[in-house]
C-alpha cells in the first residue's frame, strides 16, 4: 500500500473517538487504508447482499457475528444501523476506536442519533492519492499523466 499522509490523523482519531467515519469518493482508498491500518478489526462489507440482509433483519445477530472492534463498509446501504451503532460501543464505553464506518457518499451519510454525543465520533475525509503521495512512493509520472480528462466519450452512431 502507498503510504498515505492521513495515516497519523486516522490513528489519532481512533485513539480519541469511539466511532470514526472515513468519507470520500469511490476509489480513494478508504477501505484499503482502514483494513491495512487496522488488520485486527473485524471487516463487514454491506455491499454483500447476505450481510446487508442480516443487518436489516436481525441486528442482534449482526452485532454478535461482527463484534467490536469492527470496520463497517458502505454503511449507507443499511441506514437503520446508524441509530443502533450505539449498542456496539455500549459494551466498552471507555474504549475508543471500537467502530470505523466507511462511506463513499457524504450526502447519504446521516448519523442522527439523539443519544450519540458529539465527542463520540470523529471524521476523516479521504481524497484520492495526491501527487506528493505518489512521488514519495516512487511513482513519478509526466506532467500530463497527472491530469484527469473530464471529457465524455464520443457518442456512437446508431
Amino acid at each position: 500500500m502507498i503510504k498515505r499522509k492521513c495515516q497519523k490523523k486516522l490513528s489519532g482519531l481512533v485513539k480519541k473517538f469511539q466511532i470514526v467515519t472515513i468519507l470520500g469518493p469511490r476509489g480513494a482508498g478508504k477501505t484499503t487504508l482502514a483494513r491495512t491500518q487496522f488488520p485486527d478489526y473485524t471487516y463487514v462489507d454491506l455491499e454483500d447482499p447476505e450481510t446487508r440482509l442480516l443487518a436489516r433483519q436481525d441486528y442482534r445477530e449482526f452485532v454478535a457475528r461482527y463484534p467490536a472492534p469492527v470496520i463497517i463498509d458502505e454503511i449507507h446501504r443499511v441506514p437503520q444501523l446508524f441509530g443502533k451503532i450505539k449498542t456496539i460501543i455500549e459494551k466498552n464505553r471507555k474504549k475508543n476506536g471500537q467502530v470505523i464506518l466507511i462511506d463513499s457518499c457524504e450526502s447519504h451519510f446521516r448519523f442522527e442519533s439523539p443519544q450519540m454525543r458529539e465527542n463520540q465520533m470523529g471524521y476523516l475525509h479521504l481524497l484520492p492519492l495526491s501527487i506528493s503521495e505518489l512521488n514519495e512512493s516512487g511513482i513519478h509520472l509526466a506532467r500530463d499523466e497527472y491530469r484527469v480528462s473530464l471529457k465524455t466519450p464520443p457518442r456512437q452512431k446508431v
